[in-house]
């Protein structure tokens, strides 16, 4: 009874909205993916500011769902952790050795991709499919 009061409650203040979002490129699935979700500029692709943050270890279907948010705007960066070292592992310069992702694939030029070109608005749910590169 109490979990379907809490639902109606939330959907009524815009809390009930989801996100899934669907990998595609784990190969091989190994490690941990870690996601972080978004819904300002300030701070992006810095865990310490992200809205949400989990992690998961990778399978070849992988498939996460943000739960229970509230209507607005949000970006997705994640990475593919492939040695389970706890860190995106990158080279000297500071690319990334491990496949990484954004919402709407936004596109990485001369520096790591922008919130701008990543963020969409979230009114109803949504499902997302991600291509790691």
């Amino acid at each position: 009874m109490y979990p379907l009061i809490l639902f109606l409650a939330l959907s009524l203040f815009g809390f009930a909205q989801s996100i899934t979002v669907t990998l595609s490129g784990i190969t091989p699935p190994l490690g941990e993916v870690y996601l972080a979700l978004y819904n300002s500029p300030k701070g992006f692709l810095k865990s310490q500011y992200a809205y949400q943050k989990v992690t998961r270890h990778a399978t070849q279907n992988f498939r996460y769902t943000f739960r229970n948010l509230p209507k607005g705007e949000y970006a997705i960066a994640l990475y593919h952790d492939q040695n389970s070292n706890g860190k995106l592992d990158t080279n000297l310069f500071g690319i990334p050795n491990e496949p990484t992702g954004t919402s709407l694939n936004a596109p990485s030029r001369m520096g790591p991709p922008l919130y701008e070109e990543a963020c969409f608005e979230v009114i109803h749910n949504l499902s997302l499919t991600i291509k790691l590169h």
